[in-house]
């Protein structure tokens, strides 16, 4: 009993700065790479010039090096920015708002990643430029610096409300879980599917912000 007790007081590590980019890169590199080719023909049935105008089926990988050049600093930079923000800020531990706070930060910091890393990826993606050398050339001779962070606002205005709900859900879904296995954390798997669980709640009721 009183080992239990004891133990049970003990305060949980942080994860260090290296595990946290690490396994940010990671988890950004398979989600991103592994659904690229959805996002390529969703960007193309988007497109003016229409889906079959801008590529069709073919090259479902074009401009993926932009999408894997960015989506792994993007990722490591969030949950580096989320692990270290959940054990700064001055907010109760395990509590909704520090989760969701934490969560909010971490997307400001990983979108100014991701932003142009998306717009070099999107512009390959229609089919518009043939190297990514073309693209940042005509982005940069027509807006300058500030065009490759164009939307960076609206990007956040839909990922912090998401980032937002779906963490402090995913955090407490882990618990739950952990408990009812009798671990103290939950196993990787266990973790992905609260992550998916929190994931369509946050996008439930985040879609109108998506599609405004």
């Amino acid at each position: 009993m009183s080992s239990s007790s004891s133990s049970s007081t003990v305060p949980k590590q942080q994860p260090s700065w290296a595990s946290s980019l690490v396994s940010g890169a990671s988890a950004g590199l398979a989600v991103d790479i592994g659904l690229y080719p959805v996002d390529t023909i969703k960007t193309r049935m988007q497109s003016r010039q229409g889906f079959w105008a801008t590529g069709g089926f073919r090259g479902v990988y074009s401009g993926v090096g932009a999408a894997a050049l960015g989506s792994a600093p993007a990722a490591s930079l969030f949950f580096l920015t989320y692990e270290q923000s959940k054990a700064r800020l001055p907010l109760k531990e395990g509590s909704f708002l520090l989760h969701g706070c934490s969560a909010a930060l971490a997307e400001c910091v990983a979108c100014a990643a991701r932003v142009p890393s998306d717009i070099l990826k999107q512009n390959r993606q229609a089919g518009q430029f043939g190297t990514y050398r073309e693209v940042i050339s005509h982005i940069y001779r027509n807006f300058g610096v500030g065009g490759f962070f164009t939307g960076y606002l609206a990007t956040l205005a839909r990922e912090i409300p998401f980032g937002f709900i779906e963490f402090p859900i995913w955090e407490k879904l882990k618990v739950y879980a952990a408990r009812m296995q009798g671990r103290e954390q939950v196993t990787p798997f266990g973790g992905a599917i609260c992550g998916a669980i929190a994931g369509g709640i946050a996008a439930a009721v985040t879609t109108p912000l998506d599609v405004v």
